[in-house]
Parts: structure tokens; C-alpha cells; sequence
């Protein structure tokens, strides 16, 4: 890599110039930008490259990233390099206002692995954050510096000579001290000087600031201008940069492509920006001094053109550069019309800090006198995870909201209420919203673009409704639809949402493997996109939490399920805060450290703040209240709770399971075998391994052997496949003891059920013994264990309960099995979580 390091005006882009001149050579040339996003950026470099490789290289083939810099893109790009047989050289122009933390990551992978055909030239006004460090120590690095490029007193004066300026070497040295050498400056000063006449006197008048160099071409440059020339370039000077359409939008001319063109080819401090079609900017001391001259002259004027540049911009889809005109332009109707019509835009493909510097840039003051700005910052607000700010905000635009609103600003407050009802768990309103933006996307007068982009969302809202309303056929339809659309338009959040849900669906029907790909796969999107603590990353992140909770994957579960708790009371996102609760509260039953007490708290608290439309985790829900009702020892209140569930979900095989489960701990086998019986809707996958399970142990314990290894083989039948252990790891000893019969008498599943039985067994350190008690102790048992906390022998224990020392072992080791432990210090332990002590 050659770097280029220096302060603007220090000649980089022009020693790059020459040096191509004078060598020609393969050489891809990108100029980089301020508001460039991170696809754009490899667009344009993909381009530069492109139109310089070998025709039948690999690099032509090669497509950017729709967003972000994803890594097989990264990789893809270094294959592309090796394949070349020549060096190419790609120079990255203002490196300064590239931004984005991955790019500056991808260019560290590409330096790294780079090989011999790949020559990196970076221009910039100051040091990337590139590990220059370790560069520098492997010699891979060249860099020119400022004191690199400044001039020396031969080459000021080669320049001086050139533009047929003379001065004595006295003055010659007096300005190199106060130029620095500093090209840019010299040349100012050469200029000001052949226009003021020779004279060392001149050099007394210089001084290292911006108005210098603002008076020269005041007088030098802009007053020689024909007055429409000079006209033109004030009004163009409040964009950053323009187009011809552009420059004709703000000044109602018809020929601002050749008038720019020849400004260009005069050199009156204008470049034109390599790209298509042709976008132009002046230097930046121009810039200011048009502006400053604008002020000045025609101040009133600044508003309108402010408002035509808005107008353009939201015609040709550059809604933030709209908005920020109609900011400037003070004209409050003129942003709210800029943000209704760019909404889609604005929201559904721009990344966190893009949207968040809107925010900052509408003064709070100003929003409540427009519903419509109201609806758009909403929006913002919940998709950024603000969710309160979001709620107040739409409060505003519902109470100022007319009667009679056009579709376009009627979509944006649908938009804004479908957010607010996906983040409050309200699924029906959810629903019924997306099929009225449905309806609204195709009969609305919307571009193509807005139509499709609206279409994506609402339906991946809807699919995402459906899951949580138990319509998985509709919602698997809705789903697929709203997928493939949001990557036809490009929508990214629709790509989300749509993810996330899917990913539920696969996991609800037991395809565990595949929910973690595409759970995995959203998360990763939405860190891409900045939207890792929003509602939408929460589905996904949900799912991912629950499959590793399934294949026994305790520490990854329980570090999601904090984070989704974190994020969920960050974001006030009922849903996702109510899942937290439930998963920390199934960690628990597995054993992890939290009290059972405590999870259930925790859980009744977030179940009783959410008011979340779901029955599916209306039923999850209450099954793990009994289940941690039970593990604080209070079995008759998880039994009510159990039944009242039931009455309400009467064919719900997994409350059905719960009782069994209880019936189970209770010592009724029989009853459980019943519960196991009734009549119910077929059993998603999950639970209905659950189920074969539970029905193995009340079998067995009915002395019904065969039955019960025939069930636990149909359960490890079903849980195989996708590596489902946690039925079988929350049944404790009995389910080790089936196991183990099972690996002796039969041939199928023997991996799995060995590695299931190593877990049972306490191979894998990381696990501690499950919160519930499968098989409970008997009222001798219970009398014996209130004694092995105390120095007590087993003589001393017999003596007290006026039994022999024999009984006492029996029902010793009777309590380590039923506790699943083999030391009377880990009975204790034990005991005191499932608070038998």
C-alpha cells in the first residue's frame, strides 16, 4: 500500500495525476464521498476496477453488496485479485470520508492476504484506521506525508516559472516560510500576484487563513464572470454538489451541462466527479466565498433555492439530501412534504446513523405542526429502538391528524401505527394494519418503487402476525412472498422482519438446524444495518435463543437471553421482554443459577406488564409457572395452575404434558399416563418428543418396560435429526436409566443416546442438575434428609428415627437417586434448590 497523507490543498490528487501521466499504467480510480454508503462505496470501486481488469477476469463477474460489507464479499474480492496475472493499481481518492468501520476492516483483510497483483494507493486527508503499525514493520508500506509533498524552493520555483511569475530569491524563500511549502497556497498567491502586478511587497498582504485566498478570487474570479455565469455559480453553491438537471432545477436554465462543462475546462475552481452521468463541485474555499457572496447579495434568494434542490432530490430518490434542503430552506411544509414522500426511503433502507441525524436535524419545537413529520420521526424513532419517543410522537400525529388525508400521508401513519402495535405485541391490530397498507400499496398512487417497498413490509409484518397468532400456513405463504420481495426492491428492514419470523416458523415445526441459519442470518443483517437493538432483531435473536436452549447449548442460551432481556427493556418491546423472561426462567429449570423464586417473579412480572397477543406463549408461559411452581415445592398451586390453563386451551398438548409432568413428581404414574391420553391437537415436534419422553417414565414406572423403551426410542426417533436434548436432559435419573437399557438392548440412535447419557451422567462440566424433581421423596425419605445437613452419622440419624442403620442407608441412597447426586455435601446442595431445606 502507498499512502498518501496530507492536509487538503497539498497537491495529492494532483501528484497522483502526474505520476499516471508520466507512467502510464492498470490503474483503477475512485474519488470517495462524504454521504457514500458502504454499497456505494463498493459499487464504485467495483466499477473503477471493472472497467480497467482483464475481460475474462473474475472481478467482472463479481456484484457488490446490496448493504454493509459482508465478508464473503470481502473474500470474494481477494480471489478476484489473485486470479489477476498483471498488478493492478487501485488509488482510493479522499479516503477521508470513508466512515464506515467495515470498509476500513475490508481494506485491512485485503491488505493482509493481499497478493503482488493488488497495489493499494490511499489519498487522504488524514491517517485511516488501518493497523499502519504492523505495515510499516513488514515493509509493505510506502507513505508521503505533508512534509513529503511540500515544495521545496526548486520545485516553487519550476511552478512560479511555469505560470510566468517571478520573484527574487528573497521573496521566493519568504513565501515557501509562510506557505509551508503548501502548494495550494503558492499557487493562490502566484495568481494574486501576476493579477496585482510582480513585487515583494505583494508577499506582505499574505496571511495562512481562507479570506486571502476568498478576496483573490473574489476580485480574480468570480467578478470577471458574465453576469449569468456568475449567477449560476452563486445559486448552485448551496449543494454540495450537482448535475446538470440539478443546476437547471435550482436556476431554470436549459444549458447548465455546457456551462459547466466549460467552467471546468476554464478551471474556475469546479472538478468534475468521475461518474455517471456527471456530478460536479467546487473547490471548498469557492464554495464559501459563492456562499458568503450569496448572503451578501440576494440573502432572500438562499430559501427558494433550497426548496427547488429539495424538490429534486425527492423526485430523483436522495430523500435525506431533500430533507436537508427543506431544513435549510426553513420551510416546515416544504420538509413534511419531503418526508411523506421519501418515507419509504427514509425507513425501510437507510442504516441508524443515517436516520439518526434526522432526528437531530428536525428541531423538536417544530414537529408538532405537521401530523405527517409526526408519523415519518415516529417511525424512525421505533425502527432506531426508541420506542417511547416513538409512542409520544405518534400521539402528536393522531391528535393533529385531518380527517381527509391523502394516501400518501396516510400510509406513512399506517406505517407508524404497524410499528407501534408490532412493538406492544398487539398481533390482530398488527394484522389488520398490514392488510390495509396491503390494499393501500396497490390501489394508492405510488411509484412503482414506493408500492413495492410498502407491499414488502406490510407483508412481512403480516407473516410475522400470523406466527405469533398460530396461522403457520398463511404466515409460511406471507412470509416467502415478502422475502423475495424485499429483495427484489431492496428492502432490507422487510428483509428482517420477514427473516426473523421465518425463523420461527422453522423452529415451531421442530427444523431446528435451519431456524438457527436463518435466525443467524438476520442478526446478522440487522448488526449490519445498526439495527441489532430494535424489536425486529429481537424475533430472530428469539429463535436462535430457544434453539440453543433445544440443543442443550445452556451458556450461548443464556448470554442471548440476556441480551434479549437488555435490549428489550432498552427498547420497551413487550414481546421480546416477556420471551426473555421465559427463556431465563427455562434456564433455570435446567439448572442454571437463577433461584427458582426469582424466575418466577420475574416471569409473572413481565407476563403481567406485557398484555402480548400470543397464544402460543400464552401457553408457554403457563407451563413454566407450574413447572417453577413445582420447583419451589409448592405442588398444588402448579396443579390449579395447570388446569385453569387447560380449561382455557383444552387440546394444547403441551399443557397436557405439564400435568403429566406434575402427575409424574407427585408419584401418579397413572395419571400422568392418562394426561398423556387425552384428546389434543397434534404436537409440534418439541413437544412431542416432551411427550414420548414423559410417557417412558410413567410407563416404566408402571412396570411397563417394553412400552417404555419402544416410547423413549420413538423419541430419540424424532429428537435425532435435529439434535434435540433438552426433553430428555430435564427427565433426570429416570430418563438415564432408560437410556442406558436402551444402549444395551437395542441398535438405533446409539450416538445420540450416548452422548445424552454422558450429559445425564455429568461429563459435560458446564451443566448443573435440572430445578424440577421428577420423582419425589417419600415422608421417611423427607425425614431423613432434614438430618444430612448436620455432623450426624447414619447411626446417630437411626437412633433419632428410631430405625436401624440399614433403613437408613436404603433411604440415603434412595435420596441421591431421586436427587441425582453421589455425595451427602452435593444431596444437601441439592435439596436447598429444589427447597426441600
Amino acid at each position: 500500500m502507498t499512502l498518501i497523507s496530507a492536509p487538503a490543498g497539498a497537491g495529492k490528487t494532483s501528484l497522483l495525476a502526474s505520476w499516471l501521466a508520466a507512467e502510464p499504467r492498470t490503474v483503477a480510480w475512485l474519488t470517495t464521498r462524504p454521504q457514500l454508503t458502504e454499497a456505494g462505496f463498493w459499487a464504485e470501486w467495483l466499477a473503477a476496477v471493472q472497467n480497467v481488469a482483464p475481460a475474462r477476469s473474475a472481478l467482472r463477474r463479481l456484484a457488490g453488496p446490496r448493504s454493509g460489507t459482508p465478508a464473503p464479499f470481502v473474500v470474494q474480492l481477494l480471489n478476484g485479485f489473485v486470479e489477476l496475472e498483471e498488478p493492478l493499481v487501485v488509488i482510493v481518492d479522499d479516503f477521508h470520508s470513508v466512515r464506515s468501520p467495515d470498509i476500513c476492516a475490508a481494506i485491512e483483510q485485503l491488505l493482509r492476504a493481499a497478493p503482488t497483483s493488488l497495489r493499494l494507493v490511499l489519498s487522504t486527508r488524514h491517517d485511516p484506521p488501518l493497523p499502519l503499525h504492523l505495515l510499516r514493520a513488514s515493509g509493505e508500506l510506502t507513505e508521503l506525508r505533508a512534509s513529503d509533498l511540500a515544495m521545496t524552493p526548486d520545485e516553487a520555483r519550476e511552478l512560479l516559472d511555469g505560470l510566468g511569475a517571478e520573484l527574487d530569491p528573497h521573496a521566493l524563500d519568504l513565501l515557501l516560510e509562510r506557505t509551508e511549502g503548501w502548494p495550494a497556497g503558492i499557487r493562490l498567491f502566484t495568481l494574486a500576484h501576476r493579477a496585482r502586478g510582480r513585487g515583494g511587497s505583494v508577499l506582505d498582504a499574505i496571511e495562512l487563513d481562507e479570506r486571502p485566498a476568498m478576496d483573490y478570487l473574489l476580485a480574480e474570479v468570480l467578478q470577471r464572470q458574465p453576469d449569468d455565469t456568475r449567477d449560476f455559480l452563486l445559486a448552485t453553491s448551496v449543494a454540495e454538489r450537482f448535475t446538470a438537471d440539478l443546476a437547471n432545477a435550482m436556476t431554470g436554465r436549459t444549458d447548465s451541462a455546457h456551462l459547466a462543462e466549460r467552467l471546468v475546462a476554464e478551471n474556475v475552481f469546479i472538478e468534475r466527479l468521475e461518474t455517471q452521468p456527471p456530478w460536479y463541485r467546487y473547490h471548498h474555499l469557492f464554495a464559501e466565498l459563492l456562499r458568503a457572496e450569496l448572503r451578501h447579495t440576494d440573502r432572500g434568494r438562499i430559501a427558494q433555492l433550497h426548496g427547488r434542490a429539495a424538490r429534486w432530490h425527492v423526485e430523483n430518490r436522495a430523500p435525506m439530501d431533500a430533507v436537508q434542503h427543506a431544513l435549510a430552506a426553513g420551510d416546515l411544509e416544504l420538509l413534511a412534504e419531503c418526508l411523506v414522500e421519501g418515507w419509504f426511503e427514509l425507513v425501510a433502507r437507510t442504516d441508524a446513523g443515517f436516520r439518526s441525524e434526522l432526528l437531530e436535524l428536525v428541531p423538536e419545537a417544530e414537529i408538532d405542526t405537521s401530523p405527517a413529520m409526526s408519523a415519518v420521526l415516529a417511525s424512525i424513532e421505533f425502527i432506531n429502538g426508541n420506542t417511547r419517543n416513538g409512542s409520544r410522537r405518534l400521539t402528536r400525529a393522531r391528535k393533529g391528524w385531518p380527517k381527509t388525508a391523502d394516501a400518501a400521508s396516510r400510509a406513512v401513519l399506517l406505517f407508524a401505527e404497524l410499528l407501534h402495535s408490532t412493538h406492544k405485541g398487539k398481533f390482530s391490530e398488527t394484522a389488520r394494519i398490514s392488510r390495509e397498507l396491503l390494499e393501500l400499496a396497490e390501489d394508492g398512487p405510488f411509484s412503482a418503487q414506493a408500492g413495492e417497498t410498502m407491499q414488502s413490509i406490510a407483508l412481512s409484518h403480516l407473516g410475522l402476525a400470523q406466527v405469533a397468532l398460530g396461522d403457520l400456513a398463511d404466515a409460511d405463504t406471507n412470509l416467502s412472498e415478502a422475502l423475495e420481495a424485499s429483495r427484489i426492491a431492496d428492502v432490507p428492514y422487510a428483509e428482517l422482519v420477514a427473516l426473523g419470523a421465518m425463523a420461527w416458523v422453522q423452529l415451531i415445526r421442530g427444523h431446528l438446524r435451519r431456524a438457527a441459519r436463518i435466525a443467524r442470518n438476520a442478526v446478522d443483517l440487522a448488526q449490519s444495518r445498526g439495527w441489532e437493538h430494535s424489536s425486529q432483531a429481537a424475533v430472530a435473536l428469539t429463535a436462535l435463543t430457544l434453539v440453543e436452549y433445544e440443543w442443550d447449548d445452556l451458556d450461548a442460551a443464556d448470554a442471548h437471553a440476556r441480551e434479549l432481556g437488555d435490549n428489550a427493556r432498552r427498547v420497551d418491546d413487550a414481546t421480546g421482554r416477556l420471551w426473555a423472561a421465559a427463556i431465563q426462567a427455562s434456564l433455570c429449570l435446567a439448572g442454571r443459577a437463577m433461584d427458582a423464586d426469582l424466575a418466577l417473579e420475574r416471569l409473572l412480572g413481565a407476563s403481567g406488564l406485557s398484555g402480548v397477543e400470543s397464544p402460543r406463549l400464552d401457553r408457554v408461559v403457563a407451563v413454566l409457572n407450574a413447572r417453577l411452581l413445582a420447583a419451589s415445592a409448592d405442588h398444588d398451586g402448579a396443579a390449579e395452575l395447570v388446569d385453569a390453563a387447560i380449561e382455557e386451551h383444552p387440546s394444547s398438548p403441551g399443557l397436557h404434558a405439564a400435568r403429566a409432568r406434575l402427575r409424574l413428581a407427585a408419584g401418579d404414574a397413572e395419571g400422568a399416563l392418562a394426561a398423556l391420553t387425552e384428546p389434543c391437537d397434534a404436537a409440534y415436534p418439541t413437544v412431542a418428543i416432551e411427550r414420548d419422553v414423559l410417557r417412558s417414565m410413567a410407563l416404566r414406572a408402571t412396570g411397563h418396560d417394553d412400552a417404555a423403551l419402544s416410547a423413549i426410542e420413538d423419541a430419540l426417533a424424532r429428537a435425532e435429526p435435529e439434535g434435540i436434548r433438552r426433553p430428555f436432559l430435564s427427565g433426570g435419573r429416570g430418563v438415564r436409566d432408560l437410556l442406558a437399557e436402551h444402549l444395551r438392548k437395542a441398535v438405533s440412535h446409539r450416538w445420540f443416546a450416548s452422548e445424552l447419557l454422558r450429559n445425564l451422567d455429568g461429563a459435560n462440566g458446564s451443566r448443573t442438575a435440572p430445578s424440577e424433581l421428577l420423582e419425589p421423596l417419600s415422608a421417611r425419605e423427607g425425614e431423613v434428609l432434614r438430618f444430612l445437613p448436620t455432623m450426624m452419622s447414619n447411626g446417630d440419624i437411626a437412633s433419632e428415627l428410631f430405625v436401624s442403620v440399614n433403613t437408613v442407608k436404603t433411604h440415603v441412597k434412595s435420596i441421591y437417586r431421586k436427587l441425582d447426586v453421589a455425595r451427602r455435601q452435593d444431596a444437601v446442595r441439592r435439596a436447598r434448590q429444589l427447597h426441600l431445606l
